[in-house]
């Protein structure tokens, strides 16, 4: 009980700093996205193979909070080349950060709402930075979700 009262303080206090401000705070680290194979890469230069991560983040505002489930999956190779996973990390938390701000900007909505929002702009910022990437709700059995924050 005590780790649960401990994370709705954490929620607590970064609602109330968003609500002061009206400002995003907080950043998801890289290290969050822990990418698995799930389609092996072939032999070859061709691009294919790949990966996803799974993540539970939870996006509060002065409105309230959102809990959204994503999938994070981008190729093995692109026509670019090998997508490592420290690029893959870095380009997932980067494009979640910034989806985040234009979720929690539309003031109040359901959370559905705010989770598609943040989808949706997560995919078009991330598949700019790798061809090929793919931002959803889950969809890949197996994977073991990381919970942030």
């Amino acid at each position: 009980m005590h780790a649960m009262q401990a994370r709705f303080r954490r929620i607590g206090l970064t609602l109330a700093l968003a609500a002061c401000t009206g400002n995003v705070v907080g950043a998801i680290p890289p290290s969050q996205f822990q990418f698995k194979n799930t389609v092996k890469l072939e032999t070859g230069a061709q691009p294919g193979g790949w990966k996803a991560a799974q993540v539970i983040i939870t996006l509060g505002s002065r409105y309230g909070v959102a809990v959204c489930q994503i999938e994070v999956g981008v190729p093995e190779r692109n026509r670019v080349g090998p997508v490592s996973d420290i690029d893959a990390q870095l380009a997932a938390a980067a494009a979640a950060d910034s989806a985040a701000r234009v979720a929690l900007g539309g003031g109040p909505r359901f959370s559905a709402v705010i989770c598609r929002t943040f989808i949706d702009e997560m995919q078009r910022r991330l598949a700019a930075e790798i061809e090929g990437a793919r931002v959803s709700p889950f969809i890949t059995a197996g994977l073991s979700p990381t919970k942030w924050p």
